[in-house]
């Protein structure tokens, strides 16, 4: 059984390590604990299962949204973007209503971004 890191899984999906780590946490894909420290490693095997399952039009997409969370999180941090509230007071999250404009973002709180992802998704699923 071949295990591969973090870093080289990512690369083999074309993933940050950041977004694949938190799919090991959430069980989007399968991974294990190695070691007394508990690194996480993904097997090879479910590496390329995932590969076979996302199609090639996808992990363009995937990577788009990468880059504008990336993007985001770093003008956050250089002070170039400034995190601001949700309409309804509380604490908010970046949401890109358009990946190819990564800094163009809405604030939302945790509720009220869930609940847009959810209007988008139902949206698409009509117009199919």
């Amino acid at each position: 059984m071949e295990l591969l890191t973090l870093d080289q899984a990512g690369a083999e999906l074309r993933i940050s390590r950041t977004r694949l780590f938190i799919m090991a946490e959430n069980g989007e894909l399968p991974a294990v604990r190695v070691g007394a420290s508990g690194k996480i490693m993904f097997r090879r095997a479910d590496i390329e299962a995932a590969l076979k399952l996302v199609p090639v039009e996808d992990v363009a997409t995937l990577r788009q949204k990468t880059t504008a969370r990336m993007a985001v999180a770093r003008a956050i941090k250089d002070g170039t973007l400034v995190r601001q509230s949700c309409h309804c007071g509380k604490a908010g999250e970046a949401h890109h209503p358009d990946y190819s404009k990564p800094l163009e973002v809405e604030w939302l709180c945790k509720q009220h971004h869930r609940e847009r992802h959810a209007q988008e998704r139902l949206a698409l699923t009509t117009k199919q």
